[in-house]
């Protein structure tokens, strides 16, 4: 090495590095990619030898040609030769030595928008266009670069990934599947760079919802108009200008003696998605003279039907799909929040919404795996969602389809319990009327109570979801059969209203002292499911934090599940907040955690001062419990934590890992 100049040297170690980082390799295919990676670095000067197939550049070039088999479009192409398939990810052959295949491979990317259904992102599209030429030159310095940027776009793109997940779904290729799968669960944060849903704030875009709907009102076919409306917006719950139903109207005006009931159902029989059943629903309901007399009781039974599909002993065939739109919508949300901190909340909550539907249809076709996937997320997906979220909470804006989307995330059956009720009066006589409306009331009841449907003292909404009424106007007239449940619907309804206003906040949480358990939890889940009003809640929950008397009676004596949905509030509304209070709530649930004696209650209070305190960027609360006179017990819990959350953060995006190795460190230091 003495004879050796510093350049030698330097090339020499990155060699002996990237030999040690390919030697786990030996035996095993590398995929292009890491090789052109490093050759791009320098570090890999030595002939590549690439095999390809003498049958791989007219298959990528040819849909038709009999070697190819018939697939959903996507990443994937898939070869057929003496009863062997050969599986082809399209994406790495844009690394190909041959030119010519390279060319082949980004045309075959391209032809994603000429479907009806554009299966890759526009970034990506208009990133293809960019390096076509580049990719096509003989210089290896400049395809390269062209076709690691293109990869690394298309690996990360969630509709690419999607369509792979159909593909691979179609192919029962279970390592594609879950490969695919995985990306399109956890999509890392780059993937929301270049992306985007087609409406992601409908207060700011609806003037372009009405441009739109002036187009599609022109189309011959209502069925296809609605189409255009369930992709561009339709995985929203609107309500008012921007629904289903006003484009029904419109398309009605321009093409009048249409029979409109009929045309309707028409079209949700043949859409590929259970949302056209919702939108029918929600349409005809809102314009009920479109209903047939003689036929309403289809719509009743499709009312009932979407409403009770939230239950687990749902009798309705499609009941998995909607759970499995929940349990997405759910998922997206938090791992959303927790994956791209500091969005606008309203595009958090329709991109969830978004991407919820988009999975969701995935398995349309495929019902053997939608009720292995409700399992999926309820067991694996959701809880390390949820304990990244809570890792990960940061300030967010008061928006009512984010706390839907976190709390009561079957929006679809609120949305049109809501709408059924609101319209009531209006629905035509039928033998099915009655007991229509005792339906009807009973889950509002329910729906109020548990915080899922919004009570708002407004004449509109944004959401369908949002009951825009007086408790004294119902639409539901009373009955033998119902008296006594509208009654108990109306005293939820005005209780539910009061949280909403916020105007008498102080006076409500002053209640959970003596409310029994039953009110206190209708309180503390409507409380959590509120889009924090500052104006109102400001000076009331300081107050109330700053009473000891009101604190150290409503920590100790709330049922542990009902104390959790007013913590969930308190560190809502702390996120808001300023210097002070911002760090002041940690360490206020570090002393009633301190005071607490009953062991759940205690382990509860620690989680709640953990979140509230890293949400904060301060250790000292914790750090206070663990040297104070219970730290013995409390200790045991907290390694349990600090475990966990460890190998939680490994797999996180690098901010919030980052966030969890400061605060754990900073703990252990003061230790």
């Amino acid at each position: 090495m003495a004879d050796m100049t510093e350049d030698e040297i330097a090339l020499a170690f990155r060699r002996r590095v990237q030999l040690q980082a390919l030697c786990h390799r030996v035996g095993q295919s590398v995929p292009a990619h890491v090789v052109m990676r490093f050759r791009k670095a320098g570090t890999w000067d030595r002939e590549i030898t690439q095999p390809i197939p003498q049958t791989l550049l007219p298959v990528l070039t040819q849909t038709d040609h009999p070697l190819r088999m018939s697939l959903p479009d996507g990443p994937l192409v898939v070869v057929v030769e003496d009863n062997t398939r050969g599986i082809i990810d399209v994406s790495e052959h844009l690394l190909s030595h041959d030119a010519n295949i390279r060319v082949a491979s980004l045309k075959h990317f391209l032809t994603a928008q000429s479907n009806d259904e554009c299966w890759a992102s526009p970034f990506v599209l208009d990133l293809l266009k960019r390096n076509a030429d580049a990719l096509s030159r003989e210089d290896e310095s400049i395809w390269i670069g062209a076709g690691l940027a293109l990869r690394d776009a298309i690996d990360c793109d969630f509709r690419v990934n999607c369509a792979g997940v159909r593909q691979a779904s179609r192919l029962r290729f279970e390592e594609s599947y879950q490969e695919y799968l995985s990306k399109v669960i956890r999509p890392r944060a780059r993937c929301f760079e270049h992306d985007r849903p087609p409406v992601w704030n409908p207060a700011e875009e609806a003037e372009q919802i009405r441009v739109n709907f002036e187009e599609w009102s022109s189309l011959d076919d209502l069925g296809m108009a609605l189409s255009r409306y369930l992709d561009f917006c339709g995985y929203l719950p609107l309500a008012g200008e921007l629904s289903a139903g006003t484009l029904i109207a419109a398309w009605e005006i321009r093409h009048s003696g249409h029979d409109i009931w009929h045309a309707v159902w028409k079209w949700t029989e043949s859409c590929q998605s259970v949302l056209a059943q919702y939108h029918a629903a929600h349409a005809l309901l809102e314009h009920p003279h479109w209903i047939r007399r003689d036929e309403s009781e289809r719509l009743i039974n499709s009312v009932r039907d979407i409403i009770s599909s939230s239950e687990a002993d749902s009798i309705c065939t499609e009941a998995p799909l909607w759970q499995l739109r929940a349990h997405l919508l759910q998922h997206y949300q938090v791992h959303l929040e927790a994956a791209v901190p500091g969005l606008n909340s309203e595009v958090v909550a329709t991109s969830a919404c978004w991407m919820a539907e988009m999975v969701a249809r995935l398995f349309h076709a495929a019902p053997d795996h939608v009720k292995k996937g409700c399992e999926f997320l309820l067991t694996e997906v959701l809880p390390l969602s949820w304990r990244r979220w809570l890792m990960a909470r940061s300030r967010m804006t008061p928006s009512p389809l984010r706390v839907a989307n976190l709390y009561a995330p079957f929006i679809w059956g609120d949305a049109l319990l809501a709408t059924a009720v609101r319209r009531f009066a209006d629905f035509p006589e039928c033998e099915a009327r009655d007991d229509y409306r005792t339906f009807l009331v009973t889950r509002l009841t329910s729906a109020v109570y548990v915080g899922s449907l919004r009570v708002v003292g407004r004449s509109s909404a944004a959401y369908a979801f949002e009951l825009p009424v007086s408790p004294s106007d119902l639409g539901l007239p009373d009955a033998p059969t119902a008296s006594e449940n509208a009654e108990a619907a109306r005293q939820v309804l005005a209780a539910r209203l009061a949280i909403e206003a916020g105007t008498g906040l102080k006076d409500l949480l002053s209640e959970l002292r003596e409310l029994p358990d039953g009110l206190s939890t209708f309180l503390c889940a409507g409380l959590r499911c509120w889009p924090v009003d500052r104006s109102h809640a400001d000076s009331a929950v300081r107050d109330l934090l700053n009473d000891n008397d009101w604190r150290r009676t409503v920590f100790h004596r709330l049922p542990l599940e009902t104390l959790d949905k007013l913590i969930s509030f308190l560190m809502d509304w702390q996120l808001q907040q300023d210097e002070e209070w911002l760090v002041r709530l940690p360490q206020l649930l570090a002393f009633e955690c301190e005071c607490a004696d009953e062991p759940e209650r205690r382990d509860l209070l620690l989680f709640a001062t953990t979140v509230s305190a890293m949400a904060a960027d301060v250790a000292s609360p914790v750090a206070r419990l663990l040297v104070g006179p219970k730290r013995s017990e409390i200790a045991r819990q907290f390694d349990g934590w600090r475990q966990t959350t460890r190998e939680v953060a490994r797999d996180s995006e690098p901010w919030l890992a980052a966030r969890v190795r400061a605060f754990l460190g900073t703990i252990e230091n003061i230790l």
